[in-house]
């Protein structure tokens, strides 16, 4: 945006607010809005002042007629929370980002049941939004690492964490009608929180806008009282809703008490750092940063910059241009390059600890942790320490936990054993799995790899022994 066109914007903004304030009154949404919008085009024209005032405005009305819960607050907080970053104010600012990312939070946690998976994942990337406004500022001030982390804990994989919630609550007989009930109340929960913000913003009488908001808030009371029962029955009928629960609700005191006493939890994350806009500028082009946090079961928890995430990225992919692509080279420059970046950084912070669980992000995800250089010339990670991946710390402890909890009705559990597999074969001919599947006569080409070359992944016939091993076993 150019500054001119800036000016013409606000005009227009001022224009709209006073029509509004006449037809809607000074304290309807419609009006917040407005606010909003010309705080957000007086910090373009570097008016931090006045476009302070308007956010703060806008606050104001909407904690009247929305809710300090509501999702287009945590807006008006983030927004406002920017502005008081650009001029200085730190620790001001660190407040409206924290109460930004708690109300995005919370909303996806109790609109969860009533949401599409679509929409799951569309608040949930609201929320990591947040989260990187949360941690851009978090950066600025002393901030405890444990507090810093407890809000991570909270976000990463949020989605991931509620569906196997909902996955364990499943698994019990006998609670397969409170749980449609309690996705019936939370969808309608859902539908009242559109309402009062369309009421807010289309009601002019101010007498049947109060009559309506206390029509709709008597009926949030009576179905929030009735989603506490209903979550209290799951816990009666069900230990595991309790302790999946608490798994959701989990903080970082809680996942060092998981943790063994020789072990590590690295916990990495990428989110996009936010520069200071100085005055007259609108563009702010964000940076994306890895970032990892190192829990101990018995020592605080330790934050860690490892800088650009773009540029580990590069590695990344480069490891593996050599390493698939090629097959004639171990990517040992690439690896070497990522153990520096991002494990030497955090290595000072794991002695004594022989298990290392990691939870990747971005990236990283790419990587196979073992494939890095060990401390020894020629050694690798995986000869000095024992690693697992896994996605999101939040269901860490029940995925140590030794068993899980089976269904009722007699559907027990059991591994998936795959072998055998001829990766070239024809698909439209299906054979028995205890058969020999190895079609030599296949008429399928091998596919490209990203390396440029034909990449073909070979038959494997120990397999096949190998998997009739493990039916024995299991």
């Amino acid at each position: 945006r150019r500054l001119y066109d800036a000016h013409a914007a606000r005009r227009h903004i001022e224009r709209s607010l006073a029509i509004t304030r006449k037809l809607f009154g000074e304290e309807s949404h419609s009006a917040s809005v407005s606010h909003n919008s010309l705080a957000a085009c007086l910090q373009d024209l570097g008016e931090y002042a006045e476009a302070r005032k308007n956010f703060e405005l806008a606050l104001a009305i909407d904690r009247k007629t929305l809710g300090e819960d509501d999702r287009q607050i945590a807006i008006v907080h983030a927004n406002l929370g920017m502005l008081c970053y650009d001029q200085g104010d730190f620790s001001k600012a660190f407040a409206e980002e924290k109460q930004s990312l708690s109300i995005s939070q919370n909303f996806l946690a109790r609109m969860f049941g009533a949401l599409s998976e679509n929409q799951q994942l569309a608040l949930e990337d609201n929320v990591r939004v947040a989260l990187d406004n949360y941690l851009t500022i978090a950066g600025q001030i002393p901030v405890d690492d444990d507090a810093v982390y407890a809000w991570v804990l909270k976000c990463k994989g949020a989605v991931t964490a509620e569906q196997f919630l909902l996955h364990l609550q499943r698994r019990r007989s006998g609670t397969v009608k409170l749980f449609d009930e309690l996705q019936s109340t939370t969808t309608r929960l859902s539908a009242l929180d559109g309402e009062l913000s369309e009421l807010a913003a289309t009601t002019s009488d101010p007498k049947e806008r109060e009559r309506r908001v206390q029509r709709i808030e008597r009926e949030i009371r009576d179905l929030n009282a009735r989603n506490e029962t209903l979550q209290q029955q799951l816990v009666a009928k069900n230990s595991g809703f309790s302790q999946a629960k608490e798994f959701a609700r989990m903080r970082p005191e809680d996942l060092r008490k998981a943790l063994s006493p020789n072990s590590a939890l690295i916990d990495f994350l990428e989110y996009s750092y936010y520069p200071r806009l100085e005055p007259g500028r609108t563009n702010r082009q964000p940076e994306r940063r890895l970032l990892a946090f190192v829990i101990r079961p018995d020592r605080p928890t330790r934050r860690v910059e490892l800088g650009s995430a773009l540029g580990i990225a590069a590695k990344i992919d480069g490891w593996s241009r050599q390493v698939i692509g090629s097959r004639n080279s171990d990517g040992a420059e690439f690896s070497e390059d990522l153990r520096k970046l991002v494990w030497n950084p955090i290595e000072p912070f794991l002695d004594g600890a022989q298990t290392i669980l990691i939870s990747p992000d971005g990236s990283l995800c790419q990587f196979p942790f073992a494939v890095l250089p060990g401390a020894k010339p020629g050694s690798y990670l995986l000869e000095e320490r024992q690693l697992a991946v896994f996605p999101v710390p939040r269901i860490l402890p029940q995925l140590l936990a030794q068993s899980m909890p089976v269904s009722d009705d007699k559907v027990a559990a059991t591994p998936l054993v795959i072998g055998n597999v001829d990766y070239e074969s024809d698909p439209g001919t299906i054979l028995l799995a205890h058969n020999d599947v190895r079609d030599r006569n296949r008429s399928r080409e091998p596919v490209d790899n990203r390396g440029g070359g034909r990449l073909a992944f070979k038959y494997l016939p120990g397999t096949k022994d190998e998997m009739e091993d493990r039916k024995s076993v299991v």
